[in-house]
């Protein structure tokens, strides 16, 4: 892999998925090295005055490249969700700070990454119910109870391609133990399909990781 990038090795509980994780160096010389043999440092120019904007942009094309998935074969929807060009696959894309994410399916996915952080906890009544936590929840148990509820609904969110989604009133999940690794449910009343999902979870050293699959 390249030397801007190192591997997070994961578990995946769901079938018929592609995933990668890697941390990406904090570091604009060692993104710029890896990105030499390709466009992806200028193009990130053009886009990204933000250096922390830029560097995860390229962070995310060296990740895809290790797919497989060059930066030509990537498109946008209106919508901004990443989509493959003249193919069947699905793919979703996710970085926060210090980490990349990628996934590829046959069907309709989303992943996320989020960094640790106890800022969660000022915003938890935008997007989750308190009757979802239990009362003896606390501490850092908290922080990444509210922090997989929150990358789970942006995951489900992702994996709909749905505008105008209110996180706290049309995204809701069901009561679960926190484990490292597991499976949470999920469901939507966004549309009339009310979708249920099931998704995928890891917490890792310093980031939570979730992943699902559509219909």
């Amino acid at each position: 892999m390249s030397s801007a990038l190192s591997t997070v090795e994961v578990p995946v509980s769901l079938d018929e998925v592609s995933l990668s994780v890697a941390r990406y160096a904090d570091d604009d010389e060692a993104l710029r090295r890896s990105a030499l043999q390709t466009s992806l440092w200028s193009e990130a120019g053009r886009q990204f005055r933000s250096p922390s904007r830029r560097r995860e942009w390229v962070a995310s094309r060296l990740l895809l490249k290790q797919m497989g998935i060059g930066p030509e074969q990537v498109s946008h929807l209106p919508s901004g969700k990443p989509i493959l060009k003249d193919s069947h696959l699905y793919i979703s894309i996710s970085h926060t700070q210090g980490y990349v994410a990628a996934m590829r399916s046959r069907r309709p996915c989303g992943i996320d990454v989020e960094r640790f952080s106890p800022r969660v906890l000022r915003v938890r009544e935008r997007f989750v119910d308190d009757a979802l936590l239990r009362p003896e929840t606390e501490g850092d148990a908290l922080i990444w109870t509210l922090l997989l509820c929150w990358s789970a609904k942006e995951t489900i969110y992702k994996c709909m391609d749905e505008q105008g989604v209110d996180f706290r009133t049309q995204l809701h999940v069901l009561p679960f133990s926190l484990q490292q690794s597991g499976e949470l449910q999920a469901y939507e009343t966004k549309t009339e399909r009310r979708q249920r999902f099931t998704v995928g979870y890891h917490c890792g050293e310093d980031f939570v990781l979730t992943y699902t699959l559509g219909a």
